[in-house]
């Protein structure tokens, strides 16, 4: 599975002192897969790649990829004792278990026939039972990049208009072509979860940003034989590379704003506070950020405060780096989900490990997150719009706008902080098309500051300063 990497200069934060070398253990762990990370001052950015294959031929290791743009480091399968020999190598910073990775879906079906995640974002009251059926794009995102790290987005999909462009690829293809039935690789880079994420960033007649570029950012694979949503292949790894890959194109168009959106998440292991305790995940997010990017990701999806140990949402305003401690880093925008009558997203249907937005001090704000009216593809073996959506959704089209005008293919309704997420991207993206000198602070204290206000503690939470829903003024 190894693969060629860009390899650009930039500044890491990764110190780790002699003796500090160890395995570190996660709740998900991957058997014998492990990810190390080298000490950047003691190998050069040009030499990790012959330095991982050194290292795993010594330690009788297959080599799974390595990165240099971000942490320098690799993935590697090798029996656990060699692991532990590995991370006493006095050029090792640490070594930590590969881990599975989740995406922030719920499989929550049922339709109101309204869209109203967008009317709800670009005005003040609650809506529920009255839609305006108003949405505002005077901006749109254009001239922004937004990267989807996620299952992969069809480009030929009807709510997009040429403004999908393909990433790179990290997932697991062993077994199966890059022709799957789960989507083409070259004009459907693979349908289902990434394909209705990117809709409500960039969708022409769902996304908050509709004239944004998304950049698809490919990390899961999935089965012929599961339906959409289901039989998801994603771990820690595939994440840390597609990060490290996110980096170096960030870098090589340093005029572009770009936003990074996160519905994925890994179970971390250890609550912690700074770096030095930090996973491979964790910091190549710090990466991107610190190279401007504004990284938004889901809070999540099992009902309870997560924030110490599940990457990326816990490196939210409050979660995993104290503010009291670092006040003048950057921070992740953590989104949790609501519903159309703004109470905390929640689904009694679900399974217990699956029961709505999570909450907790990492949650910066909320947005829509239930019954959201997205792009889809509607089968696992489909290679393109099933027909047989077609009339339902051109009519809830229709009875929306009034006309027969905006006609596309295939929708789904589902639930979950992926929708969420995406949606305070696609605001992100419409401020830095407005004001593009924004910092990446700057983005966060503008979206936090400007958001609606929710009833205090509607979400039980005890934490103030999160009760607010994310708003885009029709001005912007």
């Amino acid at each position: 599975m190894s693969k060629g990497w860009i390899s650009v200069a930039c500044l890491t934060f990764i110190i780790a002192a002699a003796g500090e070398a160890r395995v570190r253990t996660k709740p998900e762990p991957v058997a014998d897969q492990y990810i190390v990370v080298l000490k950047d001052d003691a190998i050069p950015r040009s030499a990790v790649a012959a330095t991982a294959m050194a290292m795993a031929l010594r330690h009788r290791g297959r080599l799974l990829g390595s990165f240099s743009n971000g942490v320098r480091g690799f993935g590697i399968e090798m029996p656990s004792a060699e692991a532990e020999a590995l991370s006493n190598d006095p050029q090792v910073a640490w070594v930590e278990q590969n881990a599975v990775g989740h995406l922030s879906y719920q499989v929550d079906y049922y339709s109101d026939d309204t869209f109203w995640h967008l009317d709800r974002i670009d005005q003040r009251t609650t809506i529920n039972p009255f839609m305006t059926k108003a949405y505002a794009w005077t901006s749109t995102g254009a001239g922004v990049a937004v990267y989807v790290v996620d299952g992969g987005v069809q480009a030929s999909h009807s709510e997009f208009n040429g403004n999908v462009v393909r990433g790179g690829n990290f997932a697991l293809t062993d077994g199966y072509p890059p022709e799957n039935p789960c989507g083409g690789f070259v004009n459907a880079f693979n349908p289902g979860h990434g394909t209705a994420v990117a809709s409500m960033i960039a969708g022409q007649h769902v996304g908050v940003a509709r004239d944004a570029t998304i950049i698809a950012v490919k990390v899961s694979e999935c089965h012929p034989d599961q339906p959409p949503f289901y039989g998801f292949e994603l771990l820690e790894l595939s994440i840390v590379q597609s990060l490290d890959w996110v980096l170096g194109d960030i870098q090589a168009n340093p005029s572009r704003r770009a936003v990074v959106s996160m519905s994925v998440f890994t179970v971390a292991g250890q609550p912690c506070n700074g770096y030095d305790c930090a996973s491979s995940l964790d910091n190549n997010v710090r990466n991107v950020i610190n190279a401007g990017a504004v990284v938004v990701a889901s809070a999540n999806n099992q009902y309870s405060d997560q924030c110490t140990n599940q990457s990326p949402a816990r490196l939210g305003y409050g979660g995993m780096y104290d503010p009291g401690n670092q006040p003048t880093w950057p921070y992740v925008i953590t989104v949790g989900g609501t519903d159309i009558s703004d109470n905390r997203y929640f689904c009694g249907s679900c399974s217990l490990q699956d029961r709505g937005s999570n909450v907790g001090a990492c949650v910066d704000i909320y947005a829509p997150a239930k019954n959201i009216h997205a792009a889809h593809i509607a089968a696992a073996n489909a290679y393109r719009d099933d027909p047989l959506w077609v009339s339902n959704w051109n009519q809830q089209l229709h009875d929306y706008y009034g006309d027969d005008n905006h006609a596309v293919t295939v929708e789904a309704v589902a639930s979950g902080t992926s929708f969420s997420a995406p949606i305070v991207a696609g605001i992100a993206a419409r401020l830095l098309q407005t004001f593009p000198s924004m910092s990446v602070r700057d983005v966060w204290n503008y979206i936090h500051d400007s958001a609606t206000a929710l009833p205090a503690n509607f979400d039980g939470d005890g934490k103030a300063d999160n009760d607010r829903l994310a708003y885009i003024s029709p001005y912007n």
